[in-house]
């Protein structure tokens, strides 16, 4: 009785570090899609960045332009950056766009569609990790 009650307290433990862990703040990165217009499956966007963006001890200035792809599931619509072009150079940041919910991707409404409408407005995205 006594063992199984420590196991489910470290259990407990455990799991509150973990959400713990879970909880912290993340930063996302501010963009513009550059022009509004239908969003087809397998894809490529424009957008620019609305401000400086830190990476590898370089600042990418705001108003950069950087191409994303799409990929469209049942609900979502998934919209990815590998990599960003500054100055001949090519770097990798692993961004996806985050939805108005600040879930990955955003919601598709009609998955009958064989698009999404973009609007010209602000898009947040996060980094992950690959």
């Amino acid at each position: 009785m006594k063992l199984t009650r420590i196991i489910l307290i470290a259990t407990i433990f455990t799991f509150a570090l973990n959400l713990n862990a879970q909880q912290e703040p993340q930063e996302y990165i501010k963009a513009y899609m550059h022009t509004e217009g239908k969003i087809w499956d397998n894809n490529v966007c424009q957008f620019r960045l609305k401000e400086d963006l830190e990476l590898e001890n370089i600042t990418i200035p705001k108003n950069t332009f950087f191409r994303a792809t799409t990929s469209f599931t049942d609900d979502r619509v998934y919209v990815d950056v590998k990599k960003i072009e500054f100055e001949e150079k090519i770097y990798d940041v692993n961004l996806r766009i985050l939805g108005r919910d600040l879930t990955p991707g955003f919601l598709r409404t009609n998955p009958r569609k064989k698009f999404v409408w973009g609007y010209s407005g602000e898009y947040k995205f996060i980094q992950t990790k690959s």
